[in-house]
């Protein structure tokens, strides 16, 4: 089970990036935050079946997304986390051993940052609610 103990200390935020996306303000980075909280959990769980599925187009896509949108929000481990994970796709470093069947525990790097991702992320949410009041941004949809 990932821990979802969150500290000042373990979590990289680039709050001068998030707080000029939002121009400063509070309420539209809370709704921000909601809309990226629920889509990036939506795209690891995709994700998640992608690398199970050995999909390189779309493992690789998917890093890209997320790559993308944590930056901009200036969610730092996840930003890289998931630049790797795109950076290995995009180079063909995900390929599974040649013996090694799809879906018989391929990709355990590949596994290993996707549960990263998904620790960084409850780290976030964790460390917002808990510190900044942010009590809407772990509104879950399912």
């Amino acid at each position: 089970m990932l821990s979802t103990v969150a500290t000042a200390a373990s979590v990289s935020i680039d709050w001068k990036q998030l707080h000029a996306l939002s121009d400063g303000n509070e309420e539209f980075e809370v709704e921000l935050l909601n809309i990226f909280f629920v889509e990036t959990k939506t795209q690891l769980q995709v994700l998640s079946l992608a690398i199970h599925e050995s999909d390189l187009p779309t493992i690789e896509h998917l890093a890209h997304k997320l790559k993308g949108s944590s930056g901009n929000v200036g969610f730092l481990d996840l930003y890289q986390h998931a630049s790797l994970l795109e950076r290995q796709a995009r180079s063909g470093q995900l390929a599974p051993n040649a013996d090694t069947e799809p879906c018989a525990e391929p990709w355990t790097e590949q596994n290993h940052l996707l549960d990263r991702m998904i620790q960084d992320l409850a780290t976030i949410q964790t460390f917002l609610e808990g510190q900044h009041g942010f009590s809407a941004v772990v509104k879950d949809t399912n």
